[in-house]
Protein backbone atom coordinates (compact mmCIF):
# COMPACT_ATOMS: atom_id res chain seq x y z
CA UNK A 1 0.00 0.00 0.00
CA UNK A 2 1.69 3.31 -0.77
CA UNK A 3 2.34 4.50 2.51
CA UNK A 4 4.81 6.45 4.11
CA UNK A 5 3.50 6.63 7.88
CA UNK A 6 2.59 3.33 9.32
CA UNK A 7 0.67 5.03 11.66
CA UNK A 8 -1.28 6.95 9.70
CA UNK A 9 -1.87 10.85 9.16
CA UNK A 10 -3.60 12.83 11.91
CA UNK A 11 -6.89 13.67 12.22
CA UNK A 12 -7.99 17.04 11.06
CA UNK A 13 -9.89 19.39 13.33
CA UNK A 14 -13.09 18.33 13.44
CA UNK A 15 -14.78 18.66 9.88
CA UNK A 16 -18.55 18.92 11.18
CA UNK A 17 -20.34 21.88 12.15
CA UNK A 18 -22.01 21.30 15.81
CA UNK A 19 -25.52 21.37 13.80
CA UNK A 20 -24.28 18.16 12.24
CA UNK A 21 -24.39 17.15 16.25
CA UNK A 22 -24.07 13.52 15.22
CA UNK A 23 -21.82 13.42 13.38
CA UNK A 24 -19.57 16.84 15.15
CA UNK A 25 -20.26 14.52 18.37
CA UNK A 26 -18.73 11.03 16.95
CA UNK A 27 -15.58 12.89 15.67
CA UNK A 28 -14.78 14.45 18.82
CA UNK A 29 -15.15 11.14 20.65
CA UNK A 30 -12.09 9.63 17.88
CA UNK A 31 -9.88 12.90 18.62
CA UNK A 32 -10.52 12.00 21.70
CA UNK A 33 -9.25 8.22 21.62
CA UNK A 34 -6.33 9.57 18.92
CA UNK A 35 -4.47 11.66 22.09
CA UNK A 36 -4.05 7.96 23.68
CA UNK A 37 -1.11 5.42 22.75
CA UNK A 38 -2.18 1.96 24.68
CA UNK A 39 -5.12 0.33 25.46
CA UNK A 40 -3.07 0.08 29.38
CA UNK A 41 -4.30 3.88 29.89
CA UNK A 42 -8.15 2.44 29.94
CA UNK A 43 -7.15 -0.85 31.78
CA UNK A 44 -10.21 0.26 34.97
CA UNK A 45 -12.67 -0.01 32.03
CA UNK A 46 -11.35 -3.10 30.05
CA UNK A 47 -13.74 -6.09 31.01
CA UNK A 48 -10.50 -8.76 31.38
CA UNK A 49 -7.20 -9.75 29.78
CA UNK A 50 -7.61 -10.33 25.72
CA UNK A 51 -4.00 -10.71 24.77
CA UNK A 52 -5.78 -13.20 21.95
CA UNK A 53 -8.05 -10.50 20.38
CA UNK A 54 -6.79 -9.21 17.43
CA UNK A 55 -8.74 -5.96 17.60
CA UNK A 56 -6.56 -4.71 21.02
CA UNK A 57 -3.46 -5.04 19.13
CA UNK A 58 -4.37 -1.66 16.81
CA UNK A 59 -3.47 1.19 19.11
CA UNK A 60 -6.11 3.96 19.88
CA UNK A 61 -4.57 6.50 18.19
CA UNK A 62 -4.80 4.15 15.14
CA UNK A 63 -8.35 2.57 15.90
CA UNK A 64 -9.95 6.59 16.63
CA UNK A 65 -7.92 7.43 12.97
CA UNK A 66 -10.15 4.62 11.36
CA UNK A 67 -13.08 5.40 12.51
CA UNK A 68 -12.34 9.41 11.88
CA UNK A 69 -11.67 9.08 8.04
CA UNK A 70 -14.64 6.56 7.70
CA UNK A 71 -16.85 9.59 9.12
CA UNK A 72 -14.99 11.98 6.61
CA UNK A 73 -14.71 9.26 3.70
CA UNK A 74 -18.21 7.52 3.95
CA UNK A 75 -19.90 7.83 0.08
CA UNK A 76 -22.82 9.58 1.76
CA UNK A 77 -24.77 11.12 4.75
CA UNK A 78 -27.07 7.61 5.31
CA UNK A 79 -23.82 5.69 6.17
CA UNK A 80 -22.03 8.55 7.47
CA UNK A 81 -24.87 9.29 10.23
CA UNK A 82 -25.35 5.57 10.68
CA UNK A 83 -21.34 5.16 11.29
CA UNK A 84 -21.67 8.18 13.80
CA UNK A 85 -24.15 6.55 15.98
CA UNK A 86 -22.34 3.30 15.93
CA UNK A 87 -19.62 5.41 17.09
CA UNK A 88 -21.85 7.70 20.27
CA UNK A 89 -23.48 4.10 21.24
CA UNK A 90 -19.93 3.50 22.45
CA UNK A 91 -20.46 6.23 24.92
CA UNK A 92 -16.95 6.41 24.89
CA UNK A 93 -16.01 2.59 26.18
CA UNK A 94 -12.86 1.93 25.41
CA UNK A 95 -13.13 -1.58 24.80
CA UNK A 96 -16.27 -1.28 22.05
CA UNK A 97 -14.68 1.57 20.26
CA UNK A 98 -11.77 -0.76 19.47
CA UNK A 99 -14.41 -3.17 18.53
CA UNK A 100 -15.91 -0.79 16.48
CA UNK A 101 -12.83 0.24 14.45
CA UNK A 102 -11.71 -3.28 14.01
CA UNK A 103 -15.40 -4.18 12.87
CA UNK A 104 -14.55 -1.65 9.84
CA UNK A 105 -11.13 -2.35 9.29
CA UNK A 106 -11.60 -6.19 8.66
CA UNK A 107 -15.57 -6.08 7.80
CA UNK A 108 -15.22 -3.22 5.39
CA UNK A 109 -11.86 -2.46 4.09
CA UNK A 110 -10.52 -5.74 3.90
CA UNK A 111 -12.88 -7.28 1.35
CA UNK A 112 -12.19 -4.62 -0.85
CA UNK A 113 -8.54 -5.42 -0.46
CA UNK A 114 -6.56 -8.28 -2.35
CA UNK A 115 -3.04 -8.58 -1.71
CA UNK A 116 -2.96 -11.68 -2.34
CA UNK A 117 -4.10 -11.52 -6.74
CA UNK A 118 -6.98 -12.61 -8.55
CA UNK A 119 -9.57 -13.92 -6.86
CA UNK A 120 -10.67 -17.31 -8.22
CA UNK A 121 -13.73 -17.81 -10.29
CA UNK A 122 -15.82 -20.87 -11.84
CA UNK A 123 -16.51 -21.26 -15.36
CA UNK A 124 -20.04 -22.09 -16.24
CA UNK A 125 -18.66 -23.64 -19.44
CA UNK A 126 -16.93 -26.16 -17.47
CA UNK A 127 -19.39 -28.85 -16.58
CA UNK A 128 -18.79 -30.07 -12.66
CA UNK A 129 -18.84 -33.84 -13.86
CA UNK A 130 -15.89 -33.28 -16.05
CA UNK A 131 -12.40 -32.12 -14.90
CA UNK A 132 -11.15 -29.14 -16.76
CA UNK A 133 -8.44 -31.61 -18.70
CA UNK A 134 -11.16 -33.06 -19.90
CA UNK A 135 -13.11 -30.20 -20.61
CA UNK A 136 -10.23 -28.35 -22.28
CA UNK A 137 -8.50 -31.22 -24.45
CA UNK A 138 -11.91 -32.21 -26.30
CA UNK A 139 -12.56 -28.54 -26.92
CA UNK A 140 -9.58 -26.23 -27.26
CA UNK A 141 -8.60 -27.87 -30.52
CA UNK A 142 -11.78 -26.79 -32.12
CA UNK A 143 -11.50 -23.35 -31.19
CA UNK A 144 -8.64 -22.48 -33.29
CA UNK A 145 -10.11 -23.22 -36.79
CA UNK A 146 -10.35 -20.51 -39.58
CA UNK A 147 -13.39 -19.74 -41.43
CA UNK A 148 -15.49 -18.23 -38.25
CA UNK A 149 -18.30 -15.56 -38.52
CA UNK A 150 -17.41 -12.61 -36.12
CA UNK A 151 -20.02 -14.30 -34.31
CA UNK A 152 -19.02 -17.45 -34.06
CA UNK A 153 -15.26 -16.28 -33.64
CA UNK A 154 -16.44 -13.89 -30.01
CA UNK A 155 -17.91 -17.43 -28.67
CA UNK A 156 -14.68 -19.48 -29.91
CA UNK A 157 -12.77 -16.68 -28.38
CA UNK A 158 -14.26 -16.69 -25.13
CA UNK A 159 -14.25 -20.40 -24.58
CA UNK A 160 -10.73 -20.43 -25.59
CA UNK A 161 -9.99 -17.80 -22.97
CA UNK A 162 -11.85 -19.85 -20.27
CA UNK A 163 -9.87 -23.16 -21.21
CA UNK A 164 -6.53 -21.16 -20.45
CA UNK A 165 -7.01 -19.22 -17.48
CA UNK A 166 -10.26 -20.31 -15.70
CA UNK A 167 -9.31 -18.74 -12.46
CA UNK A 168 -9.00 -15.44 -13.90
CA UNK A 169 -10.30 -14.73 -17.25
CA UNK A 170 -13.03 -12.38 -17.31
CA UNK A 171 -16.24 -13.59 -18.42
CA UNK A 172 -17.59 -13.26 -22.12
CA UNK A 173 -19.70 -10.79 -20.70
CA UNK A 174 -17.37 -8.92 -19.21
CA UNK A 175 -14.80 -8.95 -21.68
CA UNK A 176 -17.44 -7.79 -24.54
CA UNK A 177 -18.88 -4.89 -22.56
CA UNK A 178 -15.58 -3.98 -22.10
CA UNK A 179 -14.55 -4.41 -25.95
CA UNK A 180 -11.87 -6.86 -25.17
CA UNK A 181 -9.78 -4.16 -23.58
CA UNK A 182 -8.44 -2.96 -20.42
CA UNK A 183 -11.04 -0.49 -19.06
CA UNK A 184 -8.16 2.16 -17.60
CA UNK A 185 -5.87 1.69 -19.73
CA UNK A 186 -7.33 0.44 -23.43
CA UNK A 187 -4.82 -1.96 -24.24
CA UNK A 188 -6.58 -4.72 -25.99
CA UNK A 189 -6.95 -7.94 -24.30
CA UNK A 190 -3.77 -10.65 -25.77
CA UNK A 191 -4.83 -13.62 -25.56
CA UNK A 192 -8.01 -12.26 -27.46
CA UNK A 193 -5.59 -11.27 -30.14
CA UNK A 194 -4.15 -14.45 -29.71
CA UNK A 195 -7.02 -16.48 -30.59
CA UNK A 196 -8.42 -13.99 -33.49
CA UNK A 197 -5.54 -14.11 -35.61
CA UNK A 198 -4.61 -17.99 -35.28
CA UNK A 199 -8.64 -18.36 -36.05
CA UNK A 200 -8.72 -15.66 -38.96
CA UNK A 201 -4.93 -14.97 -40.15
CA UNK A 202 -6.46 -12.48 -42.64
CA UNK A 203 -8.50 -10.41 -39.81
CA UNK A 204 -8.10 -6.71 -40.83
CA UNK A 205 -10.58 -5.98 -37.97
CA UNK A 206 -7.07 -6.06 -35.74
CA UNK A 207 -4.83 -3.63 -36.35
CA UNK A 208 -1.11 -3.69 -36.53
CA UNK A 209 0.60 -2.96 -34.25
CA UNK A 210 -1.49 -2.53 -31.48
CA UNK A 211 -0.44 -2.22 -27.20
CA UNK A 212 -1.98 -5.32 -25.48
CA UNK A 213 -1.90 -7.01 -22.21
CA UNK A 214 -2.51 -9.88 -20.23
CA UNK A 215 -6.45 -8.72 -19.14
CA UNK A 216 -8.24 -10.21 -16.01
CA UNK A 217 -11.42 -10.35 -14.34
CA UNK A 218 -11.07 -7.65 -11.46
CA UNK A 219 -13.81 -7.36 -8.84
CA UNK A 220 -14.92 -4.17 -6.94
CA UNK A 221 -16.02 -6.37 -3.32
CA UNK A 222 -12.92 -9.10 -3.84
CA UNK A 223 -13.34 -11.00 -0.76
CA UNK A 224 -15.90 -13.03 0.83
CA UNK A 225 -19.01 -10.87 2.34
CA UNK A 226 -20.66 -14.10 3.86
CA UNK A 227 -17.87 -14.65 7.02
CA UNK A 228 -17.66 -13.04 9.85
CA UNK A 229 -15.18 -11.08 11.70
CA UNK A 230 -12.90 -13.00 14.25
CA UNK A 231 -10.68 -11.19 17.22
CA UNK A 232 -13.65 -9.60 19.10
CA UNK A 233 -13.88 -9.42 22.70
CA UNK A 234 -16.63 -10.54 24.66
CA UNK A 235 -17.58 -7.39 25.65
CA UNK A 236 -17.49 -5.63 22.24
CA UNK A 237 -19.44 -8.71 20.80
CA UNK A 238 -22.10 -8.04 22.92
CA UNK A 239 -22.33 -4.44 22.49
CA UNK A 240 -21.91 -4.78 18.86
CA UNK A 241 -25.08 -7.36 17.94
CA UNK A 242 -26.08 -5.57 14.67
CA UNK A 243 -22.78 -7.22 13.01
CA UNK A 244 -23.17 -10.30 11.70
CA UNK A 245 -20.72 -10.77 9.20
CA UNK A 246 -19.21 -8.08 6.01
CA UNK A 247 -22.32 -8.29 4.18
CA UNK A 248 -24.30 -7.15 7.00
CA UNK A 249 -21.38 -4.04 7.37
CA UNK A 250 -21.78 -3.08 4.00
CA UNK A 251 -25.68 -2.89 3.71
CA UNK A 252 -25.94 -0.91 7.12
CA UNK A 253 -23.11 1.65 5.90
CA UNK A 254 -24.30 1.80 2.28
CA UNK A 255 -27.79 1.94 3.18
CA UNK A 256 -28.58 -0.91 0.73
CA UNK A 257 -29.17 -4.37 0.81
CA UNK A 258 -25.01 -5.81 -0.54
CA UNK A 259 -27.22 -8.26 -2.44
CA UNK A 260 -28.89 -5.85 -4.44
CA UNK A 261 -25.79 -4.00 -4.67
CA UNK A 262 -24.28 -6.88 -6.45
CA UNK A 263 -27.05 -7.95 -8.27
CA UNK A 264 -26.92 -11.75 -6.90
CA UNK A 265 -25.55 -14.05 -4.15
CA UNK A 266 -22.47 -13.91 -6.14
CA UNK A 267 -19.44 -11.46 -6.34
CA UNK A 268 -19.03 -12.47 -9.81
CA UNK A 269 -21.32 -10.24 -11.33
CA UNK A 270 -20.59 -7.71 -14.44
CA UNK A 271 -22.02 -4.77 -11.47
CA UNK A 272 -18.98 -6.15 -9.21
CA UNK A 273 -16.13 -6.76 -12.19
CA UNK A 274 -14.48 -4.99 -14.94
CA UNK A 275 -11.74 -6.50 -17.20
CA UNK A 276 -8.21 -4.73 -16.07
CA UNK A 277 -4.89 -5.22 -17.19
CA UNK A 278 -2.32 -7.41 -14.85
CA UNK A 279 -0.81 -4.14 -13.03
CA UNK A 280 -4.26 -2.24 -12.91
CA UNK A 281 -5.39 -5.01 -11.04
CA UNK A 282 -3.04 -5.22 -8.61
CA UNK A 283 -2.95 -1.75 -7.95
CA UNK A 284 -6.96 -1.40 -7.99
CA UNK A 285 -6.59 -4.87 -5.21
CA UNK A 286 -4.32 -3.17 -3.40
CA UNK A 287 -6.55 0.07 -3.22
CA UNK A 288 -3.22 2.03 -4.31
CA UNK A 289 -6.00 3.35 -6.75
CA UNK A 290 -9.66 3.99 -6.91
CA UNK A 291 -12.32 5.18 -9.68
CA UNK A 292 -14.35 8.82 -8.75
CA UNK A 293 -17.33 10.27 -10.86
CA UNK A 294 -16.23 12.52 -13.64
CA UNK A 295 -18.13 15.78 -13.28
CA UNK A 296 -19.68 17.94 -15.94
CA UNK A 297 -19.19 21.71 -15.88
CA UNK A 298 -22.90 22.31 -13.28
CA UNK A 299 -20.58 19.99 -10.82
CA UNK A 300 -23.13 16.67 -11.33
CA UNK A 301 -21.70 13.37 -12.24
CA UNK A 302 -21.77 12.26 -15.79
CA UNK A 303 -23.03 8.57 -15.39
CA UNK A 304 -20.38 5.93 -15.94
CA UNK A 305 -17.39 8.47 -16.22
CA UNK A 306 -14.84 8.20 -13.86
CA UNK A 307 -11.16 9.59 -13.04
CA UNK A 308 -9.06 7.26 -12.14
CA UNK A 309 -6.96 8.59 -8.63
CA UNK A 310 -4.49 7.34 -6.89
CA UNK A 311 -2.36 9.63 -3.45
CA UNK A 312 0.22 12.12 -3.43
CA UNK A 313 3.70 10.67 -4.69
CA UNK A 314 1.92 7.91 -6.62
CA UNK A 315 0.75 9.78 -9.62
CA UNK A 316 3.11 7.18 -11.99
CA UNK A 317 0.47 4.21 -11.04
CA UNK A 318 -1.86 6.61 -13.49
CA UNK A 319 0.62 7.25 -16.84
CA UNK A 320 -0.92 4.70 -18.99
CA UNK A 321 -4.41 5.37 -17.65
CA UNK A 322 -7.11 7.39 -19.96
CA UNK A 323 -9.06 9.94 -19.06
CA UNK A 324 -11.66 9.69 -18.28
CA UNK A 325 -12.41 6.11 -17.69
CA UNK A 326 -16.14 5.17 -19.80
CA UNK A 327 -17.88 1.80 -19.00
CA UNK A 328 -20.50 1.28 -21.90
CA UNK A 329 -23.36 -1.80 -20.89
CA UNK A 330 -23.13 -4.72 -23.24
CA UNK A 331 -25.80 -7.56 -24.50
CA UNK A 332 -24.93 -10.74 -24.68
CA UNK A 333 -25.45 -13.03 -27.92
CA UNK A 334 -28.70 -14.04 -26.89
CA UNK A 335 -29.65 -10.44 -26.22
CA UNK A 336 -29.02 -10.31 -22.39
CA UNK A 337 -28.11 -6.91 -20.94
CA UNK A 338 -24.85 -6.34 -20.12
CA UNK A 339 -24.99 -3.85 -16.93
CA UNK A 340 -22.06 -1.31 -16.20
CA UNK A 341 -20.36 -1.87 -12.78
CA UNK A 342 -22.35 -0.59 -9.59
CA UNK A 343 -21.38 3.25 -8.75
CA UNK A 344 -22.35 2.33 -5.42
CA UNK A 345 -19.61 -0.32 -4.80
CA UNK A 346 -16.79 2.20 -6.93
CA UNK A 347 -17.50 4.43 -4.35
CA UNK A 348 -17.64 2.45 -1.10
CA UNK A 349 -14.02 1.23 -2.71
CA UNK A 350 -13.49 4.47 -3.25
CA UNK A 351 -13.83 4.62 0.78
CA UNK A 352 -12.07 1.99 1.74
CA UNK A 353 -8.95 3.25 -0.67
CA UNK A 354 -8.47 6.59 1.34
CA UNK A 355 -9.41 5.14 4.40
CA UNK A 356 -6.88 2.66 4.33
CA UNK A 357 -4.06 5.23 2.76
CA UNK A 358 -4.98 8.39 5.95
CA UNK A 359 -5.80 6.04 8.82
CA UNK A 360 -2.82 3.19 8.38
CA UNK A 361 -5.00 0.35 8.21
CA UNK A 362 -3.62 -1.07 4.76
CA UNK A 363 -0.46 -1.90 7.38
CA UNK A 364 -2.78 -4.01 9.71
CA UNK A 365 -4.13 -5.79 7.09
CA UNK A 366 -0.50 -6.54 5.69
CA UNK A 367 0.59 -7.55 8.97
CA UNK A 368 -2.52 -9.53 9.15
CA UNK A 369 -1.98 -10.96 6.32
CA UNK A 370 1.32 -12.02 6.77
CA UNK A 371 0.87 -13.55 10.33
CA UNK A 372 -1.60 -15.53 8.50
CA UNK A 373 0.50 -16.54 5.69
CA UNK A 374 3.15 -17.84 8.84
CA UNK A 375 0.74 -19.81 10.34
CA UNK A 376 -0.02 -17.41 12.90
CA UNK A 377 -3.80 -16.52 15.00
CA UNK A 378 -3.71 -12.54 14.41
CA UNK A 379 -0.87 -9.88 14.24
CA UNK A 380 2.14 -9.81 14.68
CA UNK A 381 3.68 -8.70 18.37
CA UNK A 382 5.53 -5.86 16.05
CA UNK A 383 2.20 -4.08 15.70
CA UNK A 384 1.58 -0.21 14.94
CA UNK A 385 1.56 0.47 18.96
CA UNK A 386 3.93 -2.17 20.11
CA UNK A 387 0.53 -3.83 21.19
CA UNK A 388 2.12 -6.95 22.70
CA UNK A 389 3.69 -5.03 25.29
CA UNK A 390 0.56 -2.83 26.08
CA UNK A 391 -1.45 -6.22 26.28
CA UNK A 392 0.99 -7.85 28.83
CA UNK A 393 1.08 -4.47 30.42
CA UNK A 394 -2.60 -4.27 31.16
CA UNK A 395 -2.39 -7.82 32.04
CA UNK A 396 -0.55 -7.40 35.14
CA UNK A 397 -2.34 -4.02 35.79
CA UNK A 398 -5.43 -6.07 36.26
CA UNK A 399 -4.09 -8.79 37.97
CA UNK A 400 -2.87 -6.65 41.03
CA UNK A 401 -6.26 -5.05 40.68
CA UNK A 402 -7.47 -8.44 41.38
CA UNK A 403 -5.57 -9.39 44.15
CA UNK A 404 -6.03 -5.92 45.54
CA UNK A 405 -10.23 -6.85 45.63
CA UNK A 406 -9.37 -9.98 46.94
CA UNK A 407 -7.42 -8.64 50.19
CA UNK A 408 -10.66 -5.99 51.02
CA UNK A 409 -13.13 -8.35 50.45
CA UNK A 410 -14.60 -9.46 53.83
CA UNK A 411 -13.84 -13.27 55.60
CA UNK A 412 -17.27 -15.31 54.36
Amino acid sequence: MAQSNNTGQPLPQNPFQATESDCHEAFQCCLSFEAHHGWHEFSDTLARPTSENIMLKTSPQTAARILGYTLIYAPDSTGRLRLAREINDCNRDAEVFAGLAHLYTFGFIRIFRNPKGPTPSTSPLLSPRKSFEDEASGQEANVLRAGSTPSELKKRVSVLNRLRHPKWRPPAQVLLREDYKCAFTGRTDRDTLIARRAANPSDVLVPAPVSTAHVEMAHIISQSISTGVEGLTDNAKAKLQWYGSAAALITRFSGTDVHVLLGGDTIHTPLNTMALSHDSHKDFDQLEVYLEPDLDEQLNPIPDHYKLKTFPGWEFLLEASKSPVVFKAGQGDDGTAIPTPSPKLLALHAAAAQIAHMSAAAEILDRYEMDEDSGGTGLSAGDTDMAASHVKYFQLVRALHDVKRARERPDD
